[in-house]
C-alpha cells in the first residue's frame, strides 16, 4: 500500500482550526506519541486545543493486504494569552480614564465602532472625555507568532448638563424670590453661610430670610454621570426711597422747598404729577416761585 499523507502545515497553533491529513490511500490509522489528541484517529483530524504544545511525529499505517507505514512530523505551538479587563463596563465621560488590567500577552487594543479614543492602545488607557459617548466593542491582540483575541464591551455615558441660570446675578432683599432654569435634576448648595433656600432642588431663594452677601452656588446633578457647576449670586439691602418737606403746603412768594432725604436712603431721582411743578430731579428742591399754583404728587 502507499501509506503516504501529509498535513496543510508542519506547525500549528493551538487555538487554530482543527487540520486534517491527506492521505495516499484511505482506510488506514494514524498515532502519535502521547499528548497529541486525535479527533479521528482515521482521517488523521488532529485537536488541536486538546493536544498538548510541543512536536510530533504522527505514523499513519494502511489496512490492506500488504500494509504500509510512513510518518510526518508536525510541531503543536502554544497559543497566547489575550485576557485582560476593566473594573466596569460603564463609564462617565467625567471620570478619571481608566485602563486596562492585561493577564495575557503584550498585544495591542483596538475598538469599533469609531467614536472611542485611546491614549495608549497597548495599554488600553481610554481618554473617556475625547471619546463619544456610546457602547464599543473592545478587541487585544497579542503580538506574537501564535497571536490570540479577545473581546468585551464597555459603555461611555456623556456626563450630565448641570448649567443653570438665574434671571440676574444680584437680587434685593424685599424682591421676589427668583428660581433657576435647570436642565437636568439635582440640588443646589450655597457658600458661605447665610443665603437660605426655599427649595434647594428648584434653587428658588427665600430673599428676605438670606443675609445681605455675596454668595457661591453650585449646582450638582443627581444622575449616574452627575456633573456640577457655580455662579455667584449677591443678595443687597432693598433701597430707600424715603423723603420728606418741611411743609405740604407753599405759597408761590415762599423760599424754594427743600426735600430731606431719611437716614439711610439710597441715592436717586425726584419727578412730579400731573405737569407745572418746576422740580429739580437730581436734588428734589422745587421753584415754588415758577411752579403753577396747584397740587401735586
Amino acid at each position: 500500500d502507499d501509506s503516504g499523507f501529509s498535513y496543510v502545515q508542519a506547525s500549528y497553533c493551538q487555538h487554530e482550526a482543527d487540520p486534517v491529513a491527506t492521505v495516499n490511500t484511505a482506510g488506514g490509522s494514524f498515532s502519535a506519541p502521547a499528548g497529541l489528541v486525535f479527533v479521528d484517529a482515521s482521517t488523521g483530524e488532529i485537536d488541536l486545543s486538546a493536544s498538548t504544545a510541543g512536536s510530533y511525529t504522527i505514523t499513519y499505517t494502511t489496512s490492506g493486504a500488504c500494509p504500509t507505514s510512513s510518518t510526518f512530523d508536525v510541531a503543536i505551538t502554544a497559543s497566547q494569552d489575550a485576557s485582560f479587563s476593566y473594573s466596569t463596563n460603564t463609564y462617565c465621560q467625567s471620570e478619571p480614564n481608566p485602563t486596562a488590567t492585561i493577564t495575557g500577552d503584550v498585544g495591542s487594543f483596538t475598538a469599533a465602532p469609531a467614536g472611542l479614543v485611546f491614549v495608549d492602545n497597548t495599554t488600553g488607557e481610554i481618554d473617556l472625555s475625547a471619546s463619544t459617548a456610546g457602547t464599543y466593542t473592545l478587541t487585544y491582540t497579542t503580538s506574537g507568532a501564535c497571536a490570540a483575541s479577545s473581546t468585551t464591551n464597555i459603555t461611555i455615558q456623556g456626563s450630565e448638563d448641570a448649567s443653570f441660570a438665574y434671571s440676574s446675578s444680584t437680587f434685593c432683599q424685599d424682591g421676589a424670590d427668583p428660581s433657576p432654569v435647570v436642565n437636568a435634576a439635582g440640588s443646589f448648595t450655597a457658600a458661605p453661610a447665610g443665603l437660605v433656600f426655599v427649595d434647594n432642588t428648584t434653587g428658588e431663594i427665600d430673599l428676605d430670610a438670606s443675609t445681605v452677601g455675596t454668595y457661591t452656588l453650585t449646582y450638582t446633578t443627581s444622575g449616574a454621570c452627575a456633573a456640577s457647576s457655580t455662579a455667584d449670586i449677591t443678595i443687597t439691602n432693598a433701597p430707600d426711597a424715603r423723603f420728606s418737606y418741611v411743609q405740604a403746603s407753599y405759597c408761590q412768594n415762599e423760599a424754594d422747598a427743600v426735600a430731606t432725604a431719611d437716614p439711610g436712603a439710597s441715592f436717586g431721582s425726584f419727578s412730579a404729577t400731573p405737569a407745572g411743578l418746576v422740580l429739580n430731579a437730581s436734588t428734589g428742591v422745587i421753584d415754588v416761585s415758577a411752579s403753577t399754583p396747584g397740587s401735586y404728587t
